[in-house]
């Protein structure tokens, strides 16, 4: 008897696996308090049951099995108390840098907070003036606009270029920049969001001597480097010259990765003490250090037990990324667009719709029924770019492609 039911609960442990990585197999987050389902009629105005959002950076996949049984663990065994993260918490990001990006981290280099913007925020304050100037790519991640609005920042844009079907940096441009002496700061997404391009090592040197040569601090936002597809070697500015340290900071979450942005746990790598202490002294003023059990119990099971899940996930995207660019090239061969080098986000120029900005999301929105986000919400540069988001179902990918196409063909 005993044996059998041993060989039952392995057996549903089998099923329940194959569940939660069978990627077709997506819930219906309708009616969940999903942002990115349930508020679309907020950042679209349709409530359109039929929308097909494909806006949010978030997956509409199950977590893998190990974060959801250690959810459920925490929530039904352990008392919901105040939280210290544990050894084994560290060591868990320790490994996985380690492992994947070939980083020494040391548990005194991680400095924990709720969010990757958030940490933008604290190192705002912390090393930058009211007067100061922050840089910036354009296109850039939207969130790093919204911050350094909020901090009421100088925002220095520097425009990347499209070379060979991939974003370049213009580092003379960047080097005009920091001479002026006003930016004291470069935000990097490392890989870029929305273009999805993968730094190399190479290009990461040559923007740290130029921050370096001009006293400026260089935050590498590496949410997305566990999203780089096979073809691609992701580079962890932690593994530069440790001449750069007095002035690197790396922001990195399993976030993104493990589709548990609701959890909210990232981390700050730092090594240069008196950067760390500004850091820890702004995020005391701000509350900004505390991490929920949740978060850290969600984090740790990720990095020490998912990472079978992790490779299937890939996996998974990468065919669905080079579904869309097979349909792009037969069925809309006009059309621009840049292959992501990393990330499940497809940047296309849709130019020949004849639209911009909100005019041209609205378009999609209402002839076609698929909410993509416009390419103005990342910078001047690109108001007839979209981004779409492919970390869904194959089945709604094709959907939502067929959707695109429609609206092309209404304006052709």
């Amino acid at each position: 008897m005993i044996l059998a039911c041993g060989m039952m609960e392995e057996s549903e442990k089998i099923e329940r696996w194959k569940q939660m990585t069978n990627f077709d197999n997506v819930r219906d987050r309708h009616q969940t308090n999903s942002a990115k389902w349930d508020g679309l009629a907020d950042r679209f105005g349709s409530d359109d049951p039929n929308l097909l959002a494909m806006w949010v950076a978030d997956m509409d996949f199950d977590p893998a099995p190990a974060i959801k049984e250690s959810l459920q663990d925490l929530a039904v065994n352990h008392v919901l108390g105040y939280t210290i993260p544990s050894d084994d918490f560290y060591q868990s990001q320790i490994d996985w840098y380690k492992d994947r990006h070939q980083v020494d981290l040391q548990k005194s280099d991680i400095l924990l907070s709720p969010g990757v913007v958030g940490s933008i925020g604290a190192v705002i304050q912390a090393v930058t003036g009211k007067d100061d100037g922050v840089m910036i790519h354009d296109p850039a991640y939207n969130g790093f606009i919204k911050i350094l609005r909020a901090n009421k920042r100088k925002i220095v844009k520097s425009p990347l270029i499209i070379e060979a079907g991939k974003f370049v940096m213009d580092y003379d441009q960047i080097e005009a920049e920091f001479k002026k002496g006003e930016v004291k700061l470069f935000v990097l997404s490392n890989p870029h969001n929305p273009g999805g391009r993968v730094w190399t090592r190479e290009e990461l040197v040559k923007l740290a001597d130029l921050c370096q040569e001009y006293g400026v601090y260089l935050i590498s936002d590496e949410i997305h480097i566990d999203l780089t597809y096979p073809e691609n070697k992701a580079t962890s500015a932690y593994t530069l010259d440790e001449k750069y340290f007095d002035q690197l900071l790396v922001l990195h979450s399993a976030t993104k990765t493990f589709n548990i942005a609701g959890v909210k746990c990232s981390a700050i790598f730092v090594k240069n003490e008196e950067l760390k202490d500004k850091i820890q002294s702004t995020q005391a003023l701000l509350a900004h250090s505390a991490i929920s059990s949740f978060g850290l119990v969600a984090t740790q099971a990720a990095f020490a037990q998912s990472r079978d899940w992790q490779q299937n996930l890939l996996a998974y995207l990468d065919q669905n990324r080079q579904l869309i660019v097979d349909f792009f090239q037969e069925n809309l061969p006009q059309v621009d667009f840049i292959k992501p080098e990393a990330t499940y986000l497809f940047w296309f120029d849709a130019k020949d719709i004849g639209l911009e900005g909100k005019e041209l999301e609205d378009f999609f929105t209402q002839e076609g029924q698929v909410a993509l986000v416009n390419g103005l919400n990342y910078g001047e540069t690109s108001p007839t770019w979209m981004r779409l988001n492919f970390a869904t179902s194959r089945e709604n990918v094709q959907e939502g492609l067929n959707r695109i196409k429609s609206c092309f063909d209404k304006k052709t």
